[in-house]
């Protein structure tokens, strides 16, 4: 992820860190920066949050969100209170 994108989604610190040591949540924001590069139209996730805490997993979630406003998000998690945060659901 260039420097710009994970600035975006408050991941500057994990691309200036020279370890390769990250916290999950780290992980997770590196991963979102590299799904926005280029503002795809569309972005698949699946169960990306549900292994973190939960102020950490809201948080990550709602800033997706902000920055997917003109991406269509798909996201697909057994976890309610994430199927909860979007107003459009297919649940099978």
């Amino acid at each position: 992820a260039s420097a710009a994108q994970a600035d975006v989604i408050e991941a500057q610190h994990v691309i200036l860190n020279s370890t390769r040591v990250f916290s999950g949540t780290d992980r997770v924001r590196m991963l979102v920066a590299r799904a926005l590069i280029g503002q795809p139209r569309l972005v698949l996730t699946e169960d990306l949050f549900s292994n973190l805490r939960e102020e950490n997993r809201k948080h990550l979630l709602e800033l997706l969100m902000r920055k997917c406003q003109n991406t269509t998000l798909i996201m697909v998690s057994n976890n309610k209170e994430i199927q909860s945060m979007f107003t459009e659901r297919i649940e099978l």
